[in-house]
């Protein structure tokens, strides 16, 4: 099977109508046992034209071996927080496991995504059934609960993040001096010792400490060297060099991380000189100094 993400354009509105409008009407059909119903604009093409053709969302038709079945309208915004505002697949092709294939290339397509959100109606207990059970989304609220036409549930996913990349994230927002993104890769429970002594209990407190050593320097470089990890915990190996109060320095580090979820937990970090030296040479086999 090959599924394919493309480019929408104004030509694929006149194609995917049809299609859409045999995919909301069933599931009118399923739920309300009414013969036919969708959003407004869903059966004259007036819906894509308005969400999928908007300047500032990212639309697709999707194709499995060549053949158009179905359209996808996405929001996707710089912090990674992306909306799903619309899928559809013809009736033709559901029930077959397309639509969670759909939804994982989708995730793949994207994969900077740290939170999907989306909504659906409350009635349509099919469309729970795929975005819980089968995508992964939790119900975050539920509006106008009880109403039979109007009750819409609010789901979310927050995506795992890749933690050597979350370490990487942490170490650049100090270069860029981005308190936002600092904050975003801690707990807000955190537990952090710098390596010549101070700590800090808490995300306040970090943030506090973020500003104020950025008002009397900056950092320069701090590059990852090394990376292991095991379970919650890592070890990360990094070279530090900064400018502060006039001065600039640098040294190589270790930092002992714990994660909780996607957020660092806890952080140890230890210090060591960045010059090395062999007073006894060079160990066989070692073909220059590391």
């Amino acid at each position: 099977m090959n599924l394919r993400l493309l480019p929408f354009d104004e030509s694929d509105v006149a194609l995917l109508t049809p299609i859409m409008k045999r995919a909301f009407d069933e599931d009118t059909k399923r739920h309300l046992n009414e013969p036919e119903g969708g959003p407004p604009g869903y059966d004259n093409g007036d819906f894509l034209r308005k969400w999928a053709l908007h300047p500032a969302s990212t639309a697709r038709r999707i194709e499995r071996d060549g053949r158009l079945i179905g359209g996808v309208v996405l929001w996707i915004n710089e912090n990674g927080e992306n909306n799903l505002g619309n899928i559809f697949l013809d009736p033709e092709v559901q029930d077959r496991g397309l639509g969670t294939a759909v939804w994982k290339l989708i995730e793949e397509t994207w994969p900077e995504t740290r939170v999907w959100r989306t909504e659906t109606p409350g009635f349509s207990k099919r469309n729970h059934n795929f975005y819980v059970n089968k995508c992964g989304f939790h119900v975050v609220r539920i509006e106008k609960p009880g109403d039979p036409r109007e009750e819409s549930y609010i789901l979310e996913k927050i995506m795992p993040r890749d933690r050597r990349a979350l370490v990487e994230e942490y170490f650049r927002s100090w270069i860029d001096k981005d308190i936002a993104v600092m904050g975003n890769c801690l707990d807000d429970d955190v537990r952090y010792a710098e390596c010549y002594g101070p700590e800090y209990r808490g995300k306040d407190q970090c943030l506090k400490w973020f500003e104020e050593w950025n008002r009397r320097g900056s950092v320069l470089e701090w590059r990852l060297k090394d990376y292991r990890e095991s379970g919650e915990d890592c070890v990360v190996e990094w070279y530090f060099r900064c400018e502060f109060e006039g001065k600039e320095d640098g040294f190589d580090g270790v930092s002992l991380m714990q994660f909780s979820g996607d957020k660092i937990i806890e952080v140890k970090e230890f210090q060591s000189k960045a010059d090395h030296y062999f007073p006894y040479g060079i160990a066989w086999g070692d073909s220059s100094p590391k």
